[in-house]
């Protein structure tokens, strides 16, 4: 739906880099793309999908967090569903490896500055949704359109809640059927996630909401 609108994604918790291929690729729209992933050997799947399609995106082996520059453990055995949450899973503190962290922030000044393009954040870091939306904080106030997962294991919806505390943001949601409503409240947001776990959200007034109230509702 937005293939032709001019952006770049942040790729948080890219695993072996499916959506950065996809959004980087011609079909998508050929955009920027920077793609973070925290485990190591995703990462290196990640990094040879790079290569192999000419190098059309930026892979880089950090976990998003509100800070940047911290050593944290990354818990989980699995290659998708690994968390610096060490209870995210049920003995998962016995599969563990080390990572550096990085902010949404740092990644768009660093990777994809200024020009003034819009910046797309798909956020999937299991559990830690809030802190990675406080170390993009400036991302987000820019403008940027974030698409995240308000996860079934949590039922007080964490991440929802903080973007709706902010007060100036709005936020939908898309049904595996591809019907958006928007959202006003958190039972809005429990009712939707029986449905779906993935939602969006913008700073009103950005250009994000034309597309959503227009050209995809």
């Amino acid at each position: 739906s937005i293939k032709d609108v001019p952006y770049a994604l942040i790729d948080c918790g890219a695993n072996m880099g499916y959506w950065s291929l996809r959004v980087s690729g011609r079909e998508f729209g050929a955009h920027k793309v920077a793609a973070i992933e925290a485990a190591k050997s995703n990462f290196d799947l990640l990094q040879n999908n790079a290569r192999a399609n000419g190098e059309r995106f930026t892979a880089l082996h950090r976990a998003i967090s509100d800070r940047s520059g911290d050593t944290l453990k990354l818990y989980g055995k699995m290659h998708f569903g690994r968390s610096l949450n060490p209870g995210w899973h049920e003995g998962a503190e016995a599969h563990a490896e080390e990572v550096q962290t990085i902010t949404i922030d740092e990644v768009a000044d660093r990777f994809l500055p200024g020009g003034g393009q819009p910046i797309v954040i798909k956020l999937d870091v299991e559990g830690v949704e809030v802190a990675a939306m406080k170390g993009g904080s400036k991302t987000i106030a820019s403008g940027a359109l974030l698409v995240y997962e308000d996860h079934e294991k949590e039922a007080a919806h964490p991440a929802s809640a903080h973007l709706l505390g902010m007060g100036d943001m709005e936020i939908w949601h898309r049904t595996r059927a591809g019907k958006l409503t928007k959202i006003h409240n958190l039972e809005q947001v429990a009712q939707a996630k029986i449905a779906a776990h993935d939602f969006f959200a913008y700073k009103r007034g950005a250009r994000w909401s034309e597309v959503f109230s227009e050209g995809m509702h």
